[in-house]
């Protein structure tokens, strides 16, 4: 493992110059350079700056660290403590240019920083230089997601069959939260999103007290997570016998759009937006283009929402070796909503469903 964290802080190496340097702030990006492991993603417990020279982890006293003797260990995170280990590296390595990342790194510790040097460039990093390393998957990342994946799925199964009249959607999240570790992982990738009936038309409702009644739509969106790295699933079904006619319209309609996306998986050369249109044209297609509110699907591995966005406006080509989601839906207002979505590994020659597809 070694190697792995050395081999990925040298290419971030080779993307900047002799005298410049390199903030991270964001805790995935700091994991998966360093093996840093926080407590919780929020927390400001590390950062890692980067030169041609060096690797320092700036940390909390009281968090465990690695020993990887190709990182430097510097204890003191807070803003002033931050910008004073900044200061010393810069000092004896003659850095005139700092980059960070203006998406995660707090305005107490950037005005830390421009306190501390009169002199010196403070200027936003392309954020593709610290994340596309992190878009295509080495094997060790993809053998977690994997598993990860197998457990979303075995508790989406078992899950269905202990569904009954009057149980609630809090109730059903209660049992879901008891099966995961059953079922091999560490944990949830995000909250669990289950919706009944009508709470299905809203794409990220959270739980609550209604209860399931015979004959309605349930929606389950769920991930796990595997040594950090994430799954991302959603079955939506009909409890009981009689499904509405429109349930089975919308039913037939966006699984007809996922396997339209998915089949362009095969070609050569596609883009991000190119799946997004798949999936959205033939939605369209059938009168619903507005009931279709959210993007086709993500990248997802140490973050459950990581780039390529698969979305209409994304350029960015796909490539072999990345995880992403493929998740049409449509949302009908005060009736139900229907979504379907798998995490998929892009191939050479296609794709692979890891969530188990029924």
């Amino acid at each position: 493992m070694n190697n792995t964290f050395q081999n990925r802080i040298n290419k971030l190496r080779e993307r900047i110059e002799n005298n410049q340097s390199l903030l991270l702030s964001s805790s995935s990006d700091i994991t998966y350079y360093t093996d840093f492991n926080f407590l919780l993603p929020e927390e400001r417990e590390a950062f890692a700056f980067i030169t041609k020279n060096s690797a320092s982890l700036i940390h909390t006293s009281f968090s465990p660290i690695g020993d990887y003797p190709f990182i430097d260990y510097l204890k003191g995170s807070y803003p002033n403590q931050l910008a004073n280990h900044i200061e010393k590296i810069i000092d004896k390595e003659k850095i005139e240019e700092i980059l960070i990342d203006a998406e995660t790194l707090f305005v107490a510790e950037l005005n830390a920083i421009k306190e501390k040097f009169t002199d010196l460039k403070v200027n936003n990093c392309d954020t593709a230089i610290i994340q596309n390393f992190r878009n295509i998957k080495e094997p060790v990342e993809i053998e977690q997601i994997k598993k990860a994946c197998i457990a979303t799925a075995l508790v989406i199964e078992e899950i269905k069959n202990e569904l009954f009249e009057g149980i609630t959607e809090y109730e059903t999240k209660i049992k879901i939260d008891k099966l995961i570790e059953k079922h091999g992982a560490d944990g949830l990738a995000f909250p669990t999103i289950i919706a009944f009936g009508s709470n299905s038309a809203l794409p990220h409702h959270q739980p609550n007290d209604k209860k399931l009644e015979n004959n309605m739509a349930v929606l389950i969106d769920m991930g796990t997570k595997v040594s950090g790295y994430c799954s991302d699933m959603t079955r939506t079904f009909w409890f009981g016998n009689n499904p509405s006619k429109k349930f089975l319209e919308i039913e037939k309609i966006v699984r007809a759009a996922y396997q339209a996306t998915f089949e362009k998986l095969k070609k050569p050369t596609i883009k991000a937006k190119d799946l997004d249109n798949a999936a959205r044209a033939l939605i369209s297609n059938k009168g619903y283009a507005e009931k279709f509110v959210h993007t086709t699907g993500h990248g997802l591995g140490l973050s459950i929402h990581e780039q390529p966005s698969i979305s209409w406006s994304n350029v960015a080509e796909i490539y072999p070796n990345m995880t992403i989601t493929i998740e049409p839906g449509i949302y009908l207002e005060n009736e139900f909503g229907y979504r379907y979505e798998n995490t998929v590994l892009v191939t050479e020659d296609g794709a692979v469903e890891l969530t188990l597809q029924d």
